[in-house]
């Protein structure tokens, strides 16, 4: 599909938005999977950007530098 769309951290938002464990659990893309349980916000950040597509990883690590997650 070539509906790319960046991948990127809501606007605006201070803190990491809540989701329920069976959510967070696993996350799958075409770039791989991040096991996301048990890890804190800052390893889970890592494991998401290293899902995204490689042109959209440095401008999420910004984000979350900006966010504090990092």
């Amino acid at each position: 599909m070539d509906d790319a769309r960046p991948s990127r951290a809501p606007i605006g938002a201070s803190s990491p938005a809540p989701t329920t464990r069976s959510v967070r659990s696993h996350v799958v893309t075409d770039h791989g999977v991040a096991h996301l349980r048990g890890k804190t916000d800052a390893e889970r950040a890592e494991a998401l950007m290293a899902l995204a597509d490689p042109a959209f990883r440095a401008q999420l690590g910004e984000q979350a530098q900006e966010m504090h997650l990092l």
